[in-house]
């Protein structure tokens, strides 16, 4: 193969004439036509005095600016340099298109500097990555038949994957904010990353969305091979696993101004009219889809059923517990006033108590029996309840019936004496009597 030099891969570096005075062994600096003498490998040197080439034994060339002879020259003589050096074919600009037909290697930078360069993929050029200028770039399929996605696959080299191994990461970062610290770090990343070790018939892999706060980005939510999606936790034991260190835990809305719900339905199920929860306005529902409201909580507390909406007849509380009782009388109460422990359901502003009192001391009292400290204050005196009575009270021999009269907190036996009139029952003290009631009365707390 032809090449310009001593030798493939080195050329002409420079030529240099100096005019010699008598006696010059010395030659540097700036030759009769004011280039300056260099060279980098004295090996690589030819040297002509006089038109005749010089054997590198008659001088000395180490320095890399001068030249050295070893016998002096004579005046006006012509010492003739030719430096050679290893070269590169170009180094430069121009404007021309430049065809390889194999491998291109460049060891520095490459750059494209027009707007909308763009670099070509495939025999048939089918893959472009085109810059947009101010923007970024754009990586295309450019065939226009169907079904021809761009596809750009991450792929790692590893040859045995084990759990927790990271595939391929998408990571973003703003490297170059003033404020250094935190702000450098990467703020945010998307990794795909083995769940165990890959074997011939398992690739299980999860795709970590990571976020950065104060910190360089860590995993916040985590898609597994198996479509459950964990919030907050990398190991989600549900198809959505929501793991929050706030009181909030998520939130819901439409931009429908009518209701928004979430429906509910069971996989082995195609009714057309699923469960749902949802809202309208302040108020929490429950029904199902195009059939019905069964229920809602009043936005300002209380539960309404079957599509009724009013706020007045909503059911607004409901609770059971226990109460103290005490048997005592109108006029004088018992020397040790009895006590028992009465149960209550309270539904809305309906209250139902029961409590017995069995073989109780009421020695001492007088007057007519009355009974305390029932668990709420009744919002209207009335008759509302069942009584039995044993060995306790003294009736009137004209009494018909006898009927729990609640007032207050209070519970006091009344007996029908007449066809016009009632009466309270007298306390009839005895060391064994017994008292059983319940009562159901309106109350307003």
């Amino acid at each position: 193969m032809a090449y310009i030099g001593k030798e493939p891969g080195s050329g002409l570096r420079g030529r240099f004439v100096y005019t010699a005075t008598a006696g010059q062994t010395s030659f540097t600096g700036a030759d009769s036509l004011g280039r300056t003498l260099t060279y980098t490998d004295g090996e690589y040197t030819d040297v002509f005095l006089n038109g005749v080439k010089l054997d590198k034994t008659d001088y000395t060339a180490t320095s890399g600016t001068s030249i050295v002879l070893d016998s002096g020259a004579s005046a006006d003589d012509t010492l003739e340099i030719l430096a050679f050096d290893t070269f590169g074919l170009f180094s430069g600009e121009f404007a021309q298109d430049v065809s390889v037909g194999g491998d291109l290697t460049a060891s520095d930078d490459i750059k494209m500097t027009s707007d909308s360069a763009q670099i070509t993929f495939g025999a048939d050029s089918e893959v472009t990555l085109t810059h947009v200028a101010d923007t970024g770039l754009t990586l295309k399929h450019t065939a226009t038949a169907d079904d021809k996605p761009i596809n750009l696959t991450l792929a790692t080299g590893e040859t045995d994957m084990a759990a927790n191994d990271v595939l391929g990461k998408i990571s973003f970062q703003a490297p170059d904010e003033g404020t250094g610290t935190d702000a450098i770090l990467v703020s945010g990343a998307v990794q795909a990353r083995a769940e165990g070790d890959f074997s011939s018939s398992s690739n299980a892999t999860s795709l970590d969305f990571m976020t950065g706060a104060s910190e360089a980005a860590t995993t916040k939510m985590t898609l597994t091979s198996a479509g459950k999606l964990g919030i907050g936790t990398t190991a989600p034991a549900y198809a959505l696993e929501v793991n929050a260190t706030a009181f909030q835990i998520a939130e819901f809305s439409t931009s429908n101004s009518g209701a928004g719900n979430i429906q509910i339905a069971d996989g082995s199920t195609t009714a057309a009219n699923p469960p749902y929860i949802g809202s309208v306005g302040d108020h929490l529902t429950f029904g199902r889809i195009g059939v019905a409201e069964y229920l809602r909580i009043q936005s300002g507390g209380g539960v309404s059923f079957n599509g009724d909406t009013a706020a007045a007849n909503a059911l607004d509380d409901y609770e059971e517990g226990t109460f103290t009782a005490t048997l005592t009388a109108g006029t004088t109460a018992p020397s040790t006033p009895p006590t028992a422990t009465g149960n209550y359901t309270k539904i809305g502003n309906l209250v139902n108590c029961r409590v017995v009192f069995n073989a109780v001391n009421t020695t001492g009292g007088a007057g007519y029996i009355l009974v305390t400290g029932l668990p709420f204050s009744a919002s209207s005196a009335g008759a509302y309840g069942d009584i039995m009575l044993h060995t306790m009270g003294s009736f009137s021999t004209t009494a018909a019936n006898v009927a729990t009269y609640i007032v207050g907190t209070s519970m006091v036996p009344y007996q029908s004496i007449t066809t016009s009139g009632w009466a309270t029952v007298t306390l009839n003290a005895t060391s064994s009597g017994y008292l059983y009631f319940s009562a159901t009365y309106p109350t307003a707390s």
